[in-house]
């Protein structure tokens, strides 16, 4: 009686099975990547924090363009009247019809419009070598493809990131951060031909967050050479810092060259936001009926955790031609960033703020407010 086991496992037999296996493996091996700061930072717990999107990809499919990229947030509308005086202690109530309900919550429609593609084509004679061992060959590919996706990835926020930053609270035209920001110095010259940590840097960075009225806030910075200086500055300084602090432990910096690539200006800038301010979110455009209807090792479509360190979960097609001589593996995400708060920009100004750096020393720290003068 014959030995060999031919009964068919679609878990491990299919390919994608073969390719889940070979994401399990890959996810376990550690790749040297160029510094993406921006991608970090929005997929970190520290900013995730408890923000979730529960979105059933086998709902809102209409027949409209893209229905499955649309997600939704909600929020209570801030109340932000300062001038109002008491009742007189025996007035009658007076009744107007009850609260605006509706105006209490402010809704906001996100369409998720970035996207990332990653494919495999094989013939005849590239896939008799992948027949030899599929684990091994589709990792070496997805391999080749990891760093240029987490830098593709990375690249599209940082474009999108822009697009958020807001305004400081004392500013009104131009009525972003982005256009006229304002400039902050984490190094400044040490007199020996160095450079020197200057907690004032970071010091009014937090500051432009209280005056916005998110006090106590440990922003969230990114940014390129002066944050990767400055972090392995700091190993070294010691007691020596500017005005005596020892202390060179500032939370929340993530390094990327990206950040001064987009803005493409020649300085040096940084991009920050409140913690949560900003979401990173992905939808799949694989339905589960989608996946019901594969054949296996003909065509097959399924939705696989990322084969790349991303940490999306992205739709995977593997298709055979007619002839049966052409193969093609696919994989695909849609992914977005959001400010899942929508700020009003009166009551509340959005957390998200742009300041250029570099190496000159810190100007001095205000709150005045130009007037008449006098109460």
């Amino acid at each position: 009686m014959s030995t060999i086991n031919t009964a068919y496992n679609s878990v491990t037999d299919s390919c994608c099975g073969q390719t889940i296996l070979a994401i399990e493996k890959l996810n376990s091996n550690t790749e040297v990547l160029k510094p993406v700061g921006s991608w970090q930072a929005l997929t970190s717990p520290l900013n995730k924090g408890t923000f979730t999107l529960q979105l059933d990809p086998n709902k809102g499919r209409p027949k409209t363009v893209d229905s499955f990229r649309k997600v939704y947030t909600k929020d209570i509308r801030p109340v932000c009247d300062q001038d109002t005086s008491a009742d007189p202690v025996c007035a009658a109530p007076s009744f107007s019809g009850g609260d605006d309900v509706t105006g209490t919550y402010v809704f906001a429609q996100h369409l998720i419009q970035l996207e990332i593609k990653r494919e495999i084509d094989i013939d005849d004679e590239e896939f008799e070598n992948f027949c030899i061992n599929q684990e091994q060959y589709i990792m070496d590919k997805l391999s080749a493809f990891r760093s240029g996706v987490l830098e593709e990835l990375n690249a599209k926020v940082n474009e999108r990131l822009v697009t958020y930053m807001a305004a400081y609270e004392d500013q009104t035209a131009p009525d972003n951060s982005i256009s006229d920001p304002k400039s902050v110095s984490f190094l400044v010259p040490n007199g020996a031909g160095g450079f020197i940590f200057d907690p004032t840097g970071y010091a009014k960075v937090k500051d432009e967050y209280n005056k916005l009225g998110y006090s106590y806030v440990a922003p969230i910075v990114v940014g390129g050479s002066q944050l990767s200086v400055f972090q392995t500055n700091a190993q070294f300084m010691g007691g020596t810092n500017v005005n005596g602090v020892t202390s060179t432990s500032v939370p929340n910096l993530f390094v990327d060259y990206g950040v001064d690539a987009v803005m493409n200006d020649g300085g040096n800038h940084l991009f920050t936001w409140k913690p949560g301010a900003l979401q990173l979110v992905s939808v799949n455009g694989i339905t589960d009926q989608m996946i019901k209807n594969s054949v296996p090792n003909m065509r097959e479509r399924m939705r696989v955790t990322s084969p790349f360190g991303d940490g999306l979960t992205w739709d995977y097609y593997y298709d055979v031609a007619p002839s049966g001589c052409e193969r093609k593996m696919k994989f695909q995400a849609y992914f977005d960033v959001i400010q899942p708060v929508p700020y009003d920009e009166t009551c509340a100004k959005a957390p998200v703020l742009h300041f250029d750096t570099g190496c000159t020393a810190n100007t001095c720290p205000s709150s005045g407010i130009s007037g008449e003068g006098g109460i």
